[in-house]
């Protein structure tokens, strides 16, 4: 209740207990409290659930962005796979030129079409020691073979006692300067004989 004051004013009295009575008023009893109490939990269990949802769905969200960046990196990956094949499949078509540019060229020295892809195929490795060898093996084929040809078509030897080339004396009117001088090389007595017997 209102404390009443008699020292003091009437008027004053009267404002004190009215402001008293309104306090009184304005105080909620023990069962608004727990009904207060009671609808703040609900608020907060609602707002609870509302950002256990929010939460959940930003999970969902960062799962499926987990599970886009996961394919994004499948693709590069499939990417930079599909680049290295191509990368080595031109490698390889390189390879392929240079070596049957290097073979060609080797085979136009003369060398066996075996031998030119050996020589390319070392020249291509790098192994210059190799190489050196089948150039080496091919130069020795080459004086071999060169030797072989001269000896198959060489002109027969007359040692001695042989008279020389049988040429007549029509033969030696009818025959140009090159031939003359072969036969002035090759036998210079029947050169002469010839000469002489022309004038």
């Amino acid at each position: 209740m209102a404390d009443v004051n008699i020292n003091k004013n009437p008027e004053e009295v009267k404002v004190t207990t009215t402001q008293e009575e309104q306090r009184e008023e304005n105080t909620p009893d023990v069962k608004e409290l727990l009904q207060q109490i009671a609808d703040l939990k609900s608020e907060i269990n609602k707002n609870k659930r509302a950002r256990d949802k929010a939460l959940s769905e930003v999970g969902e969200y960062k799962k499926q962005l987990r599970a886009k960046m996961s394919a994004d990196e499948q693709a590069e990956i499939e990417r930079q796979e599909e680049e290295a094949r191509q990368k080595e499949y031109v490698a390889s078509l390189e390879k392929f030129k240079k070596e049957a540019e290097a073979t060609a060229r080797y085979a136009l020295q003369g060398m066996s079409q075996e031998m030119a892809k050996q020589a390319a195929e070392a020249e291509i490795a790098g192994d210059m020691d190799l190489l050196a060898d089948i150039q080496r093996q091919h130069a020795q084929k080459m004086v071999k073979d060169a030797q072989a040809e001269w000896l198959k078509n060489r002109p027969e030897i007359n040692a001695g006692g042989g008279t020389g080339p049988k040429v007549t004396q029509e033969q030696f009117d009818k025959m140009n300067m090159i031939e003359r001088t072969q036969l002035l090389e090759d036998a210079p007595d029947v050169y002469r004989a010839l000469l002489l017997s022309s004038k």
